[in-house]
């Protein structure tokens, strides 16, 4: 890929990921070039040569965490120090990421744990993990390629307390499979572990309690990281570059609710959703927690589909930013970083889903690709009981914006707008705007903002199709231009 990257004065080796166009065949959505280095959780001095001209400006991004600054020495080399074992991605070009992770200095063995060590481990599909198994760092675990009727690369079933850790890999090699699935287990633990090249899922975990997730990277030509019926479990220090979605909390037993859910620091890379509740949704969802949580070359940031009669209660988001990108040659396309909708598609009026409470704060929306947010409700039960407070709108042009809106959508009587309720079921008092800031824009591109449809539920003001669409508001106009604006309801 024409880079080559030196850690304190160390040349460090350097592998490139391809993307794919299509689903399933095992590469992820984003091009990547992949270093993998050792820190004893020091400063980490880094010096990265390109042979192709580097942008002008450019930033590591820390999940979740503030940025840090890099010095552009010649438009050919840049420099910059990380701390501490964290991950890290800078954008190099329009479809090529640079992904550096930092390890621990050294693997930690338990007792009776199953240890592959460096090199590489040629197994069968199916492997069953029955207590822990550790890859030390340059081991790799890969799937032989012998012809089989596995679903699964590595699978555990009906266990308790078992471990997959180390600084290795697992690598699917394209099975037409998940790297790993493990269903019916308590008190599982997956750290360090890199998985990559699964044609399915990366990671299913089915009605497992006591989960602990730590430092996993994980590429897949489908989803990344799937739980469904999953309770008691903490997610931190995670990085996703799947085809399909990234984070997946689904039900798809009424008998196994999801709850006690926690995500911390992660960095997602995804055609779809990048962090998504549903779209399965049979038994219900309750006090998930999603935080300093970052999205790239996103589809949807994050994505509610209750479809199959659950419940959303206590739930929170808070820190995320959400970085959009319009893949167009991609099937349901939506380029909505905010996607909230309840349908129903069951038979049964007591399956219909509905919201008790979710909490957005402090998000950033940056360069959304059609949407910053939608809103879809049900005539039986109205989209209610969701708060966004300290939402931030940034756009790279409005020129550059309009031109995709008029890409994707070809028919002029069907605009799309930033803000947008695609029908008329969404509460008019309980679904509420505190706190949006959006850039200063010409007050000609008003009605691009806001739209809310035509006959609206009782309470909604009603408005034309060509003023701005949006209900109770305070700003101030200057010279044609928008200067603050705050949405108090919508």
């Amino acid at each position: 890929t024409g880079l080559r990257l030196w850690v304190d004065d160390k040349e460090i080796i350097l592998n490139y990921v391809a993307a794919s166009s299509n689903r399933g065949e095992g590469s992820p959505a984003t091009a990547a070039t992949i270093a993998r280095f050792k820190s004893a959780g020091k400063t980490a001095n880094c010096r990265l040569v390109s042979y192709q001209v580097l942008p002008k400006y450019l930033n590591i991004k820390s999940a979740g965490e503030n940025d840090i600054s890099v010095q552009v020495i010649d438009h050919h080399e840049i420099r910059f120090a990380l701390k501490g074992a964290k991950n890290y991605a800078t954008k190099l070009s329009n479809d090529h990421w640079l992904l550096l992770w930092i390890d621990k200095d050294k693997d930690i063995l338990g007792e009776s744990v199953i240890n592959y060590g460096p090199g590489e481990h040629l197994i069968d599909a199916g492997r069953l993990i029955e207590s822990s198994l550790h890859i030390t760092v340059d081991g790799v675990l890969r799937w032989n390629a012998k012809e089989t009727i596995e679903t699964t690369f590595l699978k555990a079933l009906n266990r308790n307390d078992i471990a997959l850790t180390g600084y290795g890999s697992v690598d699917a090699n394209y099975l037409s499979g998940h790297s790993l699935y493990i269903e019916n287990c308590t008190e599982v633990k997956i750290q360090d572990v890199f998985f990559l090249n699964s044609g399915d899922w990366g990671i299913y975990l089915k009605n497992v309690s006591g989960l602990k997730i730590q430092g996993i990277r994980i590429f897949s030509g489908a989803d990344g990281l799937d739980l469904d019926g999953v309770h008691c479990a903490s997610i931190t220090n995670l990085v996703v570059n799947s085809w399909d979605d990234s984070f997946c909390l689904k039900s798809t037993n009424k008998y196994y609710n999801v709850h006690n859910i926690t995500l911390s620091y992660a960095v997602a890379f995804s055609r779809k959703s990048s962090y998504k509740i549903g779209t399965e949704s049979y038994a219900n969802f309750s006090d998930i927690s999603l935080s300093n949580i970052d999205a790239y070359d996103a589809d949807r940031g994050f994505s509610l589909y209750l479809l199959d009669g659950a419940t959303l209660s206590n739930t929170f988001i808070t820190k995320a930013r959400f970085f959009g990108k319009l893949w167009q040659d991609s099937d349901k396309t939506f380029g909505t970083l905010l996607e909230f909708a309840l349908e129903h598609r069951g038979s049964n009026d007591s399956t219909i889903s509905y919201v008790h409470s979710l909490f957005l704060k402090n998000i950033e929306l940056i360069h959304p690709p059609i949407r910053a947010a939608s809103f879809k409700g049900l005539y039986e039960h109205l989209l209610t009981n969701i708060l966004l407070d300290s939402v931030s709108i940034r756009l790279s042009s409005f020129d550059f914006y309009l031109q995709s809106v008029d890409n994707f959508i070809q028919n002029d009587d069907d605009p799309s707008f930033l803000f947008q309720c695609l029908n008329n079921n969404v509460s008019n008092t309980s679904v509420l705007v505190s706190n949006l800031n959006i850039p200063t824009f010409p007050l000609a591109l008003y009605t691009f903002m806001y739209r809310w449809p035509s006959g609206l539920a009782p309470g909604w003001p009603s408005f034309t199709q060509n003023k701005p669409l949006i209900f109770p508001i305070c700003g101030n106009v200057t010279d044609g231009i928008v200067r603050s604006f705050v949405a108090t309801q919508i």
